[in-house]
């Protein structure tokens, strides 16, 4: 995805907030706001300093520990953080003409969305099967979706797709195809198809086939996410179903496609300026996910885990909430109850498992 830092540096954002803003001087590189966003105090509160990218209201302390610059942006411009961080891509990408994605983000935001090109070092990838569900074979694709509880506009936001067979690569020897039907979950950056995902309509020990370089993305990195994701926590899950779970209760959540993650997705993450990963895997995935909250909690200090076991019977995941959507309080209150990595809780927690 782009490198906003190499976009934030090359910003003159006291020009930029002079788009929407009156900016007073107020030392250095010191600037007051008349109106803060957050509390509506009008009397030139609202303190930013334009190299750093920091602020702060000395009424609300609105920004006080915050790290991402495209949150101010987006407050005081009053658009959107995705629509502004398109435009930040457009700084350090070169343009092309729109593609179709692009068009139908602009569409969604009502507004023209800096156009963004592709990234050299990011291939193509074809995605298989079909984008229409008229067909006897994909329309069952559609049922198993809406089965899932999905919607159909759900299928067409996220451009997903029927296919017959999947193309499984192997470490050694020749690819293999695996029989499907599949519902396919598309990976796009910058709009173009990067990975894939498909999911088995029937049931399967091979319930997922995925393209090699799936673990390189997370998903889905586009409105859906961005349009709930306004830069400081998001959680992270373990599949496609998971993420449209939380999605829809307008909880920012990207799927890792498994129980484990990369250097590739790690990368992702800090892109996104994150201030609190929430692990959202399932707790029968203890050693996984174990392995993975070291590897994260490096990065980002604050991370917390949600223990899932708690509250209903049987084994539930996110993505149950599509088709119950009466689960979804219980749901939300595992959120609001999920266990810093570093606190005594998390620890008994975890020798409860060991």
């Amino acid at each position: 995805m782009a490198q906003l830092r190499e976009a934030l540096e090359l910003l003159d954002l006291y020009e930029w907030l002079g788009q929407y803003t009156d900016l007073k001087e107020a030392g250095g590189d010191e600037y007051r706001i008349q109106d803060c966003p957050e509390c509506a105090n009008s009397k030139w509160k609202l303190y930013v300093n334009v190299e750093k990218g920091r602020w702060i209201c000395y009424v609300c302390e609105w920004g006080r520990g915050l790290g991402d610059t495209v949150r101010l942006m987006a407050a005081i411009s009053g658009r959107t953080p995705f629509s502004v961080r398109m435009e930040l891509m457009a700084l350090v990408v070169p343009s092309v003409a729109p593609s179709g994605y692009d068009q139908a983000l602009q569409a969604a935001f009502g507004e023209t969305i800096a156009e963004v090109s592709k990234e050299e070092d990011i291939p193509d990838v074809e995605l298989p099967g079909y984008d229409t569900f008229t067909g006897i074979t994909t329309r069952e694709v559609l049922d198993y979706a809406l089965m899932r509880g999905l919607t159909e506009q759900d299928v067409k936001d996220y451009q997903l797709r029927a296919a017959t067979k999947l193309r499984l690569t192997k470490y050694t020897g020749k690819p293999v195809e695996i029989d499907g039907p599949f519902l396919v979950f598309p990976v796009y950056c910058y709009g173009r198809a990067v990975s894939w995902q498909g999911r088995k309509t029937i049931k399967s020990d091979i319930p997922y086939v995925s393209h090699s370089r799936v673990k390189n993305w997370l998903w889905p990195l586009g409105p859906q996410f961005f349009q709930r994701y306004v830069g400081s926590k998001l959680l992270l899950v373990e599949g496609v179903f998971d993420a449209l779970g939380f999605l829809r209760l307008g909880i920012p959540a990207l799927c890792t496609f498994g129980k484990s993650m990369s250097d590739a997705q790690l990368e992702l993450l800090r892109e996104l300026y994150v201030e609190e990963i929430v692990f959202a895997w399932d707790t029968d995935a203890y050693k996984e996910m174990s392995n993975a909250v070291g590897r994260v909690a490096h990065v980002f200090p604050r991370t917390s885990v949600i223990d899932f076991s708690v509250g209903v019977t049987g084994k539930v995941d996110a993505g149950d909430t599509l088709a119950k959507p009466e689960l979804g309080p219980w749901l939300l209150e595992r959120m609001n109850a999920a266990m810093d990595v570093h606190s005594t809780e998390f620890f008994q927690w975890q020798m409860t498992r060991a």
